[in-house]
């Protein structure tokens, strides 16, 4: 089972309170981690506790996701989630970082790097499209029609193991007790705001993407359906300071079939890079 060795903290953003967890030295280099949609920061924590052998590790709660508060307006635009990670910044002080970000959390950290390029020492974006894909939306609007009225996590595991089949059962049962809560009216319940899957913001990022100067890791598994072989190689050919992996043992959640590949490649890349 996953010790919880994290410091959890809440900043206050536009009248919301957006959660985060913070592990490591805090004179270490920052690496800021960023989830995808209907996610949460803790489903990082194999991933968090690893690294903080040499890193300070924060983990971030996007509004309407695991313990942040949701939207009041139900806003869920990549300029919404950008305010998140600039809070981020100011509270924890950070002069500059690394980002990695999931799905929609690799175009959240896109666009803030993009944005802030004195910040950002190196990015590492997992499978996230840069534009809309015929079969994208139906892939990540599924969970719209989940109402389940269970308090066990069995329904939960075997939605989350749809996804990733090859994610041990530990990780399955670690993210279903993180991703979900006792609601009020009784059942257990996705913890994110059903209108994150509703509002989805899938603006086309490219522009963003092909003017990255900060050294750059493209990775997937090579079973995600997100993005295909060959979209990653153009997306490479586009950013020369883009190097891409692609992993054996699973699909678009590869940091949570594969934790140890996972790890492995992006340590290769801070090494590479000299961002340790």
């Amino acid at each position: 089972m996953f010790i919880d060795n994290s410091e959890h903290k809440i900043i206050s953003i536009d009248g919301i309170d957006v959660s985060f967890f913070e592990r490591g030295a805090s004179g270490n280099p920052t690496v800021v981690l960023v989830h995808g949609l209907g996610d949460c920061a803790r489903s990082w924590d194999n991933f968090s506790q690893s690294m903080a052998d040499r890193f300070r590790v924060i983990s971030l709660d996007s509004h309407g996701h695991g313990d942040s508060d949701k939207s009041l307006f139900g806003k869920y635009l990549l300029d919404d989630y950008l305010k998140d990670l600039q809070a981020l910044e100011e509270e924890c002080e950070l002069e500059y970082f690394v980002l990695i970000g999931h799905g929609n959390g690799g175009r959240i950290a896109l666009n803030y790097a993009h944005k802030n390029p004195n910040k950002v020492r190196g990015i590492v974006v997992v499978d996230s499209n840069l534009k809309p894909q015929e079969g994208s939306d139906s892939y990540f609007k599924r969970d719209i029609k989940c109402k389940l009225a269970d308090d066990s996590f069995e329904p939960f595991i075997n939605q989350l193991k749809v996804k990733q089949p090859l994610s041990s059962e530990e990780m399955l049962l670690h993210q279903a007790n993180v991703l979900t809560v006792i609601s009020k009216e009784g059942p257990r319940a996705w913890k994110h705001d059903v209108a994150v899957m509703e509002n989805n913001d899938q603006s086309d990022l490219w522009h963003q993407w092909k003017r990255l100067k900060c050294p750059t890791l493209l990775l997937r598994g090579r079973h995600s359906t997100v993005i295909s072989h060959e979209e990653a190689v153009r997306m490479k050919e586009n950013v020369p300071t883009c190097s891409i992996v692609e992993l054996e043992g699973g699909g678009h959640w590869i940091y949570q079939e594969a934790p140890g590949s996972f790890e492995s490649a992006v340590r290769w890349f801070f090494e590479k890079h000299e961002l340790t």
